[in-house]
């Protein structure tokens, strides 16, 4: 292994491969960005604290500060990935000033729009919304599978809304 030297030029080569590494994670390149970051600088802390040598594999060193940082910002915001609503499940003929389950078409089940409104409007996890409904989150990431091809299929057959 070749001996790890701080400069710019290590800098260079790491900051990309992070961001892309983080941006897998977060979707978005701004909190990527400051993610990758954010293993510079604890990397440099730790360096000039001793507990880093150049022995170690610094590159994957920070790959797995980058991983740990992004699965912790995504527990700390309760992340869930974002699904298009405006393509796949809302109408837009039918106004916003419209609650949100009014925009469902009419054809959805009680418990389907339940599911919908929890995950989409309340923007409640599927931990949530089993505890909510009183089902396992398995059950409940199903429900909110099928609620959404259901919608999907009522869309695109042209049902009407309310």
């Amino acid at each position: 292994m070749a001996e790890f030297i701080w400069d710019d030029a290590f800098f260079q080569e790491y900051f990309p491969k992070l961001v892309k590494i983080a941006a897998n994670y977060v979707y978005d390149v701004a909190l990527a960005e400051d993610m990758a970051q954010e293993a510079f600088v604890i990397l440099l802390d730790k360096w000039k604290a001793g507990k880093i040598s150049s022995a170690d594999n610094i590159g994957a060193w920070l790959k797995v500060v980058v991983i740990n940082r992004c699965r912790s910002e995504m527990q700390k915001m309760r992340y869930h990935v974002e699904q298009p609503l405006k393509d796949d499940v809302i109408d837009p003929r039918i106004p916003d000033a419209l609650p949100f389950a009014d925009k469902l078409p009419k054809g959805l089940s009680e418990a389907e729009r339940q599911v919908l409104c929890c995950f989409y409007e309340y923007r409640m996890t599927l931990k949530e919304i089993a505890s909510y409904c009183g089902i396992t989150e398995d059950a409940s990431r199903m429900r909110l599978h099928r609620a959404r091809m259901h919608c999907k299929k009522l869309l695109q057959r042209g049902e009407k809304n309310v």
